[in-house]
């Protein structure tokens, strides 16, 4: 979905709020996960976990930019 987004975000903005829903639910899944599982206590567990955590958290940053610009691009053309 990234991939589609990042090509034509305009013809795929509608899929922005559940691709920004479902990255905030998988943040949350891997934070909760690494709390209860108790992975922050290994190094081995923390530094998978945290890669996984940046990865989600860049990706969530790249979206909300692209819906940013998206709304200001659809702003644009309306007036």
């Amino acid at each position: 979905m990234a991939l589609f987004i990042c090509l034509d975000a305009v013809r795929y903005k509608e899929y922005l709020p559940l691709f920004i829903a479902g990255k905030g639910i998988g943040i949350a899944i891997l934070l909760g996960w690494s709390v209860f599982s108790r992975q922050v206590t290994m190094i081995g567990g923390f530094f998978s976990v945290m890669s996984l955590l940046s990865f989600e958290l860049f990706a969530m940053a790249v979206v909300l930019i692209i819906k940013k610009d998206i709304m200001r691009l659809t702003d644009v053309e309306e007036n």
